[in-house]
């Protein structure tokens, strides 16, 4: 199991040329921040639809659910 801060360092090694860099660019530095928030979207979209559909799944099966969110 990978954390998302490591998967975010996989993402850049693979994706960007880093070998050699001391600083890096504002361009790459805004590219790469835009990559990475694209990515994490992806992410917390399907946790925001498993949780949505979750508690209304609950709330139908006893409506005492529903009063508790």
């Amino acid at each position: 199991m990978t954390t998302g801060a490591y998967r975010a360092v996989e993402f850049i090694k693979s994706e960007y040329q880093t070998e050699g860099v001391e600083k890096a660019s504002v361009e790459d530095s805004k590219k790469v921040v835009r990559d990475l928030h694209k990515n994490a979207q992806k992410g917390m979209f399907n946790i925001f639809l498993t949780s949505s559909f979750s508690t209304l799944a609950f709330a139908f099966l006893e409506p005492f659910f529903l009063s508790a969110i």
